[in-house]
């Protein structure tokens, strides 16, 4: 009787790891389809080509601002990227990277940059 049990706990620890070993590949699997996936998105969305526009944008005397103060031109900050960012999706723009309130944006075509570009004004 206690062989059988020893036996019993035996084989139901080795499903338990064989399943675990299992889950760990599928996962494994499924996180490298979504980055492959992802991956493909982004590069079919990055604009390309000879009629690539590119859009920087500054804020103006963003420094003074922020020394005068700090805590509320956080805030303005925040409002700012929010709407910069619903123009350029809005536009099919892609935002290639930020640094402090500046974007680097590129676009398909120059009257989807203007556009963007007059829009968040």
């Amino acid at each position: 009787d206690g062989q059988k049990t020893v036996v019993l706990v035996v084989s139901i620890a080795v499903s338990a790891l064989a399943l675990l070993v299992v889950l760990v590949f599928v996962t494994i699997a499924l996180v490298k389809l979504v980055h492959t996936n992802s991956l493909k998105r982004k590069a079919q969305s990055v604009p390309q080509g000879e009629n690539t526009v590119i859009l920087f944008t500054d804020i103006q005397g963003s420094s003074t601002l922020a020394d005068a103060n700090a805590e509320e031109y956080r805030g303005c900050l925040l409002l700012h990227n929010e709407v910069v960012r619903a123009q350029i999706a809005k536009h099919k723009g892609y935002e290639v990277k930020t640094q402090g309130d500046s974007f680097m944006v590129t676009f398909h075509t120059v009257d989807a940059g203007v556009q963007c570009a007059m829009d968040v004004q």
